[in-house]
């Protein structure tokens, strides 16, 4: 997360692929190839973004909307052996850190598989964003590159 001290803009910028296993492997080929997006780093994705606005120090609430949903990003279909008591007891220790205010609106940069991420984070979020960069090499049917 950067803060553009001229403007007080925030911007959340996301690497794109780091290593062959955990990326290129299972986020690339089986996340986004085999199933259409990323779940893991998408889950972890939203779990930071609910930190960063939520108050320092302070135990991050969710809604049960959200419990349901990051149900689904754990286990990636309807798991009948997931409670949402196991949801709630893998989130139990998430402490807000205060940074922006839930209410701001902020950019999002990202490239490759970082790109991918930054357009999942606009669907979770769609009324904290204010732009979303992103780059990559995916080549569409009119030849242009993004």
């Amino acid at each position: 997360m950067f803060r553009d001290n001229a403007t007080g803009e925030y911007t959340l910028s996301i690497r794109g692929t780091e290593s062959v296993v955990k990326d290129i492997i299972i986020a690339d080929l089986y996340g986004i190839a085999a199933q259409g997006f990323e779940r893991g780093q998408s889950l972890s994705l939203f779990r930071y973004y609910k930190k960063l606005t939520t108050i320092e120090g302070q135990t991050v609430t969710y809604s049960t909307e959200e419990l349901l949903m990051m149900k689904s990003l754990m286990t990636g279909v309807f798991d009948p052996f997931v409670s949402l008591d196991d949801v709630i007891a893998e989130v139990a220790n998430d402490t807000g850190l205060g940074i922006i205010l839930a209410a701001a609106q902020i950019n999002v940069a990202g490239h490759s598989l970082g790109g991918h991420l930054a357009m999942v984070f606009s669907t979770m979020f769609p009324d904290s964003i204010k732009h979303v960069y992103k780059r990559g090499q995916i080549k569409t049917g009119s030849g242009l590159t993004y």
